[in-house]
């Protein structure tokens, strides 16, 4: 028989037996499906991660920090306002480094506080976290103004009291984005530890952003993040608000720049100049693509191994297909025999029954194939409206592997071939004689 009558043959035997041959393909579909289902959420965990971080723009971003050098001769290790990065640095970088460098986002914390409208006295306080900002980070930043202004120069010149406020927050406070400029807030400022002192400051709303929520939204209680000038910002805590004075700042490169690249010219440059005598520090940079890289291995790991537990059922699958064939042989000794004894060569007998047990297999393949993108897209649906107040409005791409597939039904062809070789070689080894005897 040729390729397309053992197929007819098998499909034949397939029908005649369809209780029998679902059962043997069952662990052939839930290896499958359970394999295209794990593949299928690692790789939309991973997307979505992706395409989170895509979305706030911050791949090209370089965390600028001091760090302890290793060989510190210095006794005591306290860090003094020499050791840190000064606005002069800034510029001097800025200046030899501008053609890779879009923004220079540096920030300052003002402390954490409550904030309560002074025209409902008996209003709700919320909780807010005080941060100085200048113009150029906040552009560099990921926050769209909805409604006024962003923080200005001028603002950070003549040490202003205004604030931005996220779009939530001027919505339960003031009703709306609109209705929220122009209004003044009055802040209850706690800075310091266990010692911490409480000052009031009136500021009033120039600018609302856009408030997005994260996927840790709603997990804990809100803190409004607020931004203010930050010359105000340093002298609310004391510091000199002309010259500000970092333990880190960040940089956002030019989107052709690689942050790696960036990276290492921004810690030559600071090393090999302002802390090349420096006895106790260093500065070190941290950016998105090593953490993207590490994360990106971790899913690939966690999934591959997933996959090849899943994977185990396969190998269960295809012993119940050994099985079944084993079964088949004996039911169809007489046939063989008869075939044999019709000048039928061994390897038209052992192809045959290969044969059954790959379309066995593939049928499996392909039902768990379905089944398992079917899966994956109910899942994510099930994730999205169980976690929709964590995610924020994230969505969660679901996007079966195309590789996994591939990978899948060919792999369940192979465990056709790999387990149906043993039956197919016995039924191609029995004696014609004893065959036609067979009962």
């Amino acid at each position: 028989m040729n390729l397309l009558e053992n197929i007819a043959v098998a499909f034949n035997g397939i029908k005649s037996n369809k209780m029998r041959s679902f059962l043997t393909m069952l662990g052939i579909i839930i290896g499958i499906s359970a394999v295209i289902l794990i593949t299928s959420l690692g790789t939309m965990i991973q997307n979505t991660f992706t395409g989170t971080i895509d979305d706030l723009g911050v791949t090209n971003l370089v965390q600028v920090m001091l760090q302890g050098k290793p060989n510190a001769t210095r006794e005591s290790q306290w860090m003094t306002q020499a050791d840190l990065i000064s606005d002069t640095m800034i510029e001097r970088l800025k200046e030899r480094m501008g053609d890779d460098i879009d923004y220079v986002w540096v920030t300052t914390s003002a402390g954490r506080g409550t904030v309560r409208n002074t025209a409902e006295q008996d209003g709700d306080d919320y909780s807010v976290s005080l941060t100085g900002q200048t113009n150029e980070g906040l552009t560099a930043g990921t926050t769209d103004i909805i409604a006024g202004r962003q923080i200005s120069d001028e603002d950070n010149e003549k040490m202003r009291y205004v604030i931005n406020i996220p779009s939530d927050m001027a919505e339960e406070m003031f009703g709306s984005a609109r209705r929220a400029l122009g209004q003044v807030v009055t802040v209850n400022v706690q800075q310091g530890g266990w010692q911490a002192s409480t000052t009031v400051l009136d500021f009033t709303v120039v600018g609302v952003y856009e408030y997005e929520a994260s996927i840790m939204s709603g997990m804990f209680s809100r803190t409004y993040d607020c931004d203010i000038p930050i010359t105000t910002a340093r002298r609310m805590t004391g510091q000199d608000p002309v010259e500000g004075y970092y333990q880190y700042f960040n940089i956002i490169g030019k989107a052709d720049v690689p942050a790696s690249e960036l990276s290492d010219n921004i810690i030559s440059f600071f090393n090999n100049s302002f802390y090349k005598n420096n006895d106790a520090y260093q500065v070190t940079t941290y950016t998105m693509e090593n953490d993207l890289a590490m994360i990106n291995d971790a899913l690939a790991l966690t999934g591959g191994i997933l996959a090849m537990i899943a994977g185990i059922s396969l190998l269960v699958g295809g012993i119940g297909v050994m099985n079944i064939m084993l079964v088949s042989v004996t039911e169809r000794t007489r046939e063989i025999g008869v075939r044999k004894a019709l000048g039928a060569p061994n390897t038209a007998i052992r192809f045959q029954f290969i044969i059954e047990s790959v379309i066995l297999c593939t049928i499996g393949g392909v039902i768990g194939v379905i089944l398992g993108i079917i899966g994956a897209v109910v899942v994510g649906e099930v994730m999205m409206m169980v976690l929709a107040d964590q995610l924020g409005g994230i969505t969660l791409r679901t996007s079966p592997s195309i590789a996994a597939i591939t990978i899948s039904v060919a792999f369940s062809m192979v465990i056709g071939i790999f387990f149906g070789y043993y039956p197919a070689n016995k039924a191609a080894k029995l004696d014609p004689i004893d065959a036609l005897r067979y009962e």
